[in-house]
């Protein structure tokens, strides 16, 4: 049943239609019943990959990743500055480390995020038509 699945996936990557599917999962030996619910699997399963490849293909990820590390240069270099006399403060200098924490937190979080929905991404309705 796996393999008429990724059938139906393949198939309609190409651009056919589940009416002309049908027909050859029919010939197959499937019956009707069968053969609907392979569509509806594969159709949920042709949905999350188009769902998935239009996340991958977003920047959203790029979004996290730039600003956190924009924020961990900028406290850094400040610092960095004030340290080696660039920016004068006297006889002080100033650690920027809030930047900088706020700058890790936020690809923590990133990355966090990405765990939470690959493991979300195994609770698909898809799996309840896998054998």
């Amino acid at each position: 049943m796996q393999e008429a699945i990724d059938y139906v996936v393949e198939e309609k990557l190409k651009g056919r239609e589940y009416d002309e599917i049908r027909p050859e999962l029919l010939a197959e030996g499937f019956s009707e019943k069968e053969a609907d619910l392979i569509i509806k699997a594969g159709d949920d399963l042709f949905l999350t990959v188009l769902i998935e490849g239009r996340q991958e293909k977003s920047g959203f990820s790029w979004d996290y990743r730039i600003s956190g590390y924009g924020l961990i240069i900028l406290g850094l270099g400040f610092s960095l500055l004030t340290y080696v006399g660039i920016i004068d403060m006297g006889d002080y200098y100033v650690i920027w480390y809030g930047p900088v924490l706020i700058g890790i937190s936020t690809l923590l979080y990133k990355g966090k995020r990405k765990l939470r929905e690959q493991r979300n991404s195994f609770n698909t309705p898809y799996n309840k038509w896998r054998q």
